[in-house]
């Protein structure tokens, strides 16, 4: 016996936002099947309705407007509004200058409807989501676990674009007969969305059964599962609990629990959250709703999807943008690249031979401080392609890969310093740290930069197999072993402020490629269609969040390198004092030459130092750095012309 829904729900004095819901439905099947609980949705969230009906063929022309009330659809669709939407008036030309709930009035809603084509259906359900924005998308379909397979595929597109909250309802194949709810809870934004539904569809008063299945994981499994249902509950609902009929059922499958729970209730709409965000769109075979209600030909199901976050509306901007923009790779190019980034990321002799030349080769350039010899060991690295592996591994959610290559990676930063400390060791006369060592003891906020480029580049050129050539140039400016080899170094002569800054550097450097990689990846066309592993996500983020504190680091509070060698500014200043007023103290450092180490003093002034000056700046040497101590005064004449 059909109960008078008005009358019940209705009844909730809350006003209604001045937003637009917008119910997509077919022709092709009875409107008194799709329309009862999309209408009674539609009047709870929204003053505004814009019905579509899909028509059995095609359309001349565009949609064409139907005439609520007049003979046939109109007549029809008057019907049902009048049973299960409450007060309603059809739309007016005059309506679009009402802006508030008071010009609109207190409960009507007001409604426009329009037959579409059918082969226009989807584009013009876009088109109407684009201009109207609505708060709601509303659709409907008997069976649409039946539908074809590229009509399938198009809805999916469309919908997974449609920012609002989202709707989709699966009719029984009678008119409901109850105006009861059931909502099976799960964690996410999705299921909350379910329960603020229902709160929304029951009449003040009242309250509405909230489901959840519990494992039996023991004595306890009714205890865990009511603390679990209201800890969703607090966070969808709020200060709305108490509008909530709390019910835990133990059952290891929870389609089957839900179905036992369906059969005692027998409820008018079981309303579900979809299980991620990608979900809403695709077809109800095999999902948790489906098997709910299989073999019940009198089940309505109704699957929620909140609405897009405003950061995926962004990231979905920007997907569009780079596909139009960027060429993106075909399949075969994406297993070709898969392949090759794979295979060359894993730890194996080749790869350990490569890392300890190139670290051979590049410790003995920074010993003999020759950036030609610098080049050729960045040349012979490997550490470049396990670096792309690490940033393909998280634009698709590969945690496999990402082992893989964040083995080889950690691994080879360990050879690279362990064969650059042997060569510092095992070089005779190397006590000190070069002016090609001493430039690389601190990452600069340009280092960051240069690395960023260099896996953008990187990972581009490995995409495209026609600018492979220019992999070389990407090696040489992503400058990843001579960090290593300089940290190396640095412990052999135990400067470790140095090996300290240099492995800080290269830190910095392989996170920034690692970005860079992922980004370049992703926008060629690399994504992963299952949003994503919750590991890799993490690892992502965990990258992200040092790359911006490095970043922020390096912007406000670049530490200075003191190495052993240094003078300080107390000798500097001692130094000073020793001249006359018109002689400055313009360079102070240590040097080598074919004889040893000494000590540079470099005077400016309009006449020479005389010898008792010389004489008291190598008393504050030799007290200062003690003796025997080399000393060379270089006086530069200067003239102050006024």
């Amino acid at each position: 016996m059909h109960v008078d829904h008005r009358a019940s729900v209705w009844s909730n004095d809350a006003p209604q936002p001045m937003s637009t819901v917008l119910i997509y439905t077919d022709s092709g099947s009875r409107l008194d099947l799709q329309l009862p609980w999309a209408l009674r949705i539609a009047a709870r969230r929204g003053r505004e309705l814009q019905i579509l009906v899909r028509s059995d063929g095609k359309l001349d022309g565009d949609a064409k407007r139907i005439e609520l009330g007049a003979e046939g659809a109109g007549a029809e669709l008057a019907q049902l509004l009048d049973r299960w939407a409450g007060p309603w008036r059809p739309a007016t030309a005059a309506d679009d200058a009402l802006e508030t709930d008071e010009e609109l009035g207190e409960s009507e809603l007001r409604v426009t409807a329009y037959l579409v084509s059918a082969g226009k259906a989807l584009d013009d359900l876009g088109a109407r989501v684009r201009k109207l924005k609505p708060g709601v998308l509303i659709g409907t379909q008997l069976r649409l676990e039946e539908e074809e397979a590229e009509s399938s595929a198009r809805r999916r597109r469309v919908l997974r674009e449609v920012p609002c909250e989202v709707v989709l309802i699966r009719a029984g194949q009678e008119v409901p007969a109850s105006d009861g709810l059931l909502v099976p809870c799960a964690q996410g934004p999705h299921a909350a969305a379910a329960l603020r539904l229902a709160r929304d569809l029951t009449p003040e008063g009242e309250r509405f059964p909230a489901l959840f299945i519990e494992p039996q994981i023991g004595a306890e499994a009714s205890g865990v599962g009511r603390r679990i249902l209201d800890r969703i509950l607090k966070r969808a609902l709020d200060d709305d609990q108490d509008r909530v009929e709390r019910v835990v059922r133990i059952h290891d499958r929870r389609h089957v629990g839900i179905r036992e729970e369906y059969d005692v209730r027998e409820p008018g709409l079981v309303i579900m959250g979809v299980s991620k965000l990608s979900a809403v769109g695709q077809r109800l075979r095999g999902t948790v709703g489906l098997r709910v209600v299989k073999g019940n030909d009198k089940a309505t199901v109704a699957i929620v999807r909140a609405a897009v976050p405003i950061q995926s509306r962004a990231r979905r901007a920007l997907e569009g943008w780079l596909q139009r923009r960027v060429p993106q790779l075909e399949r075969e190019a994406r297993i070709d690249l898969f392949e090759r980034v794979q295979s060359n990321s894993a730890w194996d002799f080749d790869f350990l031979s490569l890392m300890a030349l190139s670290t051979v080769i590049a410790a003995a350039g920074l010993i003999l401080d020759s950036a030609a010899v610098i080049i050729g060991a960045m040349l012979v690295a490997p550490l470049m392609t396990p670096l792309l592996g690490t940033g393909l591994s998280l634009v698709q959610g590969n945690p496999r890969l990402l082992r893989l290559a964040g083995r080889t990676v950690c691994l080879g930063f360990v050879a690279a310093l362990v064969v650059g400390a042997a060569t510092g060791l095992l070089t005779p006369g190397f006590e000190r740290a070069s002016p090609e060592m001493l430039a690389r003891n601190w990452p600069r906020m340009l280092d960051l930069l240069i690395a960023f480029a260099a896996g953008l580049a990187g990972a581009y050129t490995s995409s495209r197999p026609s600018l492979i050539a220019a992999l070389p140039g990407v090696a040489i400016a992503a400058a990843l072993v001579p960090p290593i080899a300089t940290a190396g170094l640095a412990l052999s002569i135990q400067d470790y402020d140095l090996a300290g800054g240099a492995t800080l550097l290269f830190l910095v450097n392989a996170v920034a490629i690692v970005l860079a990689t992922t980004f370049a990846l992703w926008a060629v066309g690399l994504r992963d269609p299952k949003e994503g592993n919750p590991g890799t996500r993490r690892v992502g983020a965990g990258f992200v969040a040092v790359l911006s504190a490095s970043a922020l680091y390096l912007a406000v509070a670049q530490p200075v390198y003191s190495s052993p060698d240094s003078i300080g500014s107390a000798t500097l200043e001692a130094f000073a004092l020793r001249l006359s007023d018109d002689l400055r103290l313009i360079r102070a450092g240590f040097e080598d030459d074919a004889e040893g180490r000494l000590l540079v003093l470099e005077l400016g002034g309009p006449y020479r130092p005389r010898p008792d000056q010389i004489a008291s700046l190598r008393a504050v040497a030799e007290e200062r750095f003690g003796t025997p101590l080399r000393v060379r005064v270089i006086s530069r004449w200067e003239l102050e012309i006024e």
